[in-house]
């Protein structure tokens, strides 16, 4: 889960680079294109969220394991 947390946050990253330079060009251009803008972000949005909450979920099931650990091993309350 790790591994797609990190990919999903790569992601994120990358849209929003994209969408830096989407926004510059259309400046520099004067051309519209909204459209390709909100999807970049949507996308840089989703992609945060999901990378956040995979990295969460998967904090909670190693600390979940340490403590299972800890406890087979007698080592007091945690």
């Amino acid at each position: 889960m790790i591994r797609l947390a990190i990919a999903l946050a790569s992601v994120s990253a990358l849209a929003a680079a994209i969408l830096i330079i989407v926004l510059f060009l259309t400046a520099l251009w004067q051309i519209e294109t909204s459209w390709i803008i909100v999807i970049l972000f949507i996308v840089c949005m989703l992609c945060l969220i999901g990378s956040l909450a995979l990295f969460i979920h998967d904090i909670n099931q190693s600390l979940a394991a340490l403590k299972l650990e800890l406890e087979a091993e007698g080592i007091g309350d945690v």
